[in-house]
């Protein structure tokens, strides 16, 4: 059996999106980036089965971080990263280690002796053999954003020194707002020069690819179903397309209600999953209909809320907050789903916290207007969740922005489903997080770095006694 250590199967045979697997498979070192839910873990686990699979030699070791985090907490961001650092390596060693069978086959048994012989010479000899005897090691590093931000530039910078000039391939998935690479004083692995970001947010967006968002959980759901139930799916698989037939999500969902679990889902995978659980469960219960229907998904849609977002949501008190602001300037009193947000607020925790909590989703970055010259906007979008929770659908909001976006001559447009400087301000002043200067009377944002590393006001320059 190869590389029995650290390796569970059936993650490949289950796995949707061959094409994105693809896309990782080289030998270029790697950071996946996806907000929980996205399919990182499935990913990484279906890329350690090919790698297996594969007629070269390659090891691939799989590694949740969060099984290594010290059961103390450390002020000392260095004794963090080292603790981990060190797990990282001792885990590599031990599969190593319990895989030296398929790593010396192509020895004879005399060789193999050598490897307990005690004499050095022939103990380095053979290690350099070892070292030829297969082309490369892949690091695969699950849940890196649990690791706190300020160590994890520190880990990464051990990872480079160690690992990126060796014969190792590091694939690391992490959740793009909680992940800090480097520092700015270059500590780390650089995003683009040492490792290369590969985003599996916004992949399968039904408002921009429709056609490839239900080809992705077209697939999806045979591959689920068919793992309960083999014989019963078979059927539905086209063996000359090598995929399930281009129909199957039709056999449960009618049109519209198809439509509305892909808008529903937001491209994210595991919400779709939860959500179609829940519709057919409250299909199930019904005798007069064929397919899950309309009414189906927006049920099951709040329910999921309820389960997996909302609890989080409200405990969370400055971001419910935030959210409940957007919710009524843009949903409830604009009828949009879809907004902007000057890039400099992109670092706003709250905003942070409800995208990766999945009720605000990131669509596109750097837009720019003729109109307002030097301001950069962020497009983002309100989960469908979040509308039919309070009894809007999705047909009776304008879901056009997205599209449009690029083509609107009209800034004021714009400037109606954009988040300014004074929405900023007042939920600064609602959280406590600002006050006004002394000096000059503008609104002074205590995170501000200006002000959070120098006391000094972000309008006027002035330092701000305490």
């Amino acid at each position: 059996m190869r590389a029995e250590y650290n390796s569970e199967k059936n993650y490949l045979e289950y796995y949707a999106g061959l094409e994105t697997l693809d896309k990782v498979i080289s030998i270029k070192d790697q950071i996946i980036y996806g907000r929980r839910g996205t399919g990182k873990t499935h990913l990484l686990k279906a890329l350690q089965e090919k790698l297996l699979a594969d007629d070269q030699k390659y090891l691939p070791v799989y590694i949740d971080l969060r099984t290594f985090k010290p059961t103390l907490e450390s002020n000392n961001d260095l004794y963090y990263a080292l603790i981990i650092f060190q797990e990282i390596v001792v885990e590599v060693l031990k599969c190593v280690y319990v895989n030296l069978d398929y790593l010396y086959q192509e020895y004879t048994v005399e060789q193999q002796k050598i490897i307990i012989d005690p004499q050095r010479r022939k103990i380095l000899a053979l290690l350099e053999k070892f070292n030829r005897s297969f082309i490369i090691i892949f690091c695969l590093l699950d849940e890196w954003s649990e690791i706190p931000e300020t160590s994890q530039y520190i880990l990464a910078e051990f990872l480079k020194r160690t690992f990126v000039p060796k014969k190792v391939t590091l694939k690391i998935a992490a959740i793009p707002n909680r992940t800090q690479l480097i520092s700015e004083n270059r500590i780390g692995l650089e995003d683009g020069g040492d490792i290369f970001g590969f985003p599996l947010d916004n992949r399968y967006i039904y408002e921009l690819y429709p056609e490839i968002t239900k080809a992705f959980f077209n697939e999806l759901l045979y591959k689920q179903l068919y793992l309960m139930d083999p014989q019963l799916y078979e059927i539905f698989y086209d063996n000359k397309e090598k995929r399930p037939v281009h129909n199957f999500i039709n056999i449960f969902l009618a049109n519209q209600a198809l439509r509305e679990i892909l808008i529903a889902s937001a491209g994210i995978p595991r919400d779709f999953l939860n959500i179609f659980i829940s519709a057919y469960n409250i299909f199930f219960t019904k005798t007069n209909n064929r397919h899950l229907v309309v009414a189906d998904i927006r049920n099951a849609t709040v329910e999921w809320y309820g389960v997996d977002k909302k609890k989080t949501v409200d405990a969370n008190s400055n971001a419910k907050l935030l959210l409940d602001k957007i919710i009524n300037d843009i949903l409830i009193t604009k009828k949009r789903c879809h907004f902007l947000i000057p890039e400099k607020y992109e670092k706003v925790k709250e905003l942070n916290d409800l995208i990766d909590l999945r009720v605000i989703h990131l669509r596109k970055r750097g837009i720019s207007h003729k109109g307002n010259k030097g301001v950069v906007y962020n497009v983002y979008y309100l989960d469908y969740a979040c509308y039919t929770s309070t009894n809007l659908y999705h047909n009776k909001i304008n879901t056009t922005l997205l599209n449009e976006i690029e083509t609107i001559d009209d800034f004021r447009e714009i400037r109606r489903v954009s988040l300014e400087d004074k929405f900023f301000e007042d939920f600064n002043m609602n959280i406590g997080n600002s006050f006004k200067c002394p000096k000059c009377g503008g609104m002074i944002d205590m995170n501000h770095p200006s002000y959070a590393q120098h006391k000094i006001c972000m309008h006027c320059w002035s330092k701000i006694e305490e």
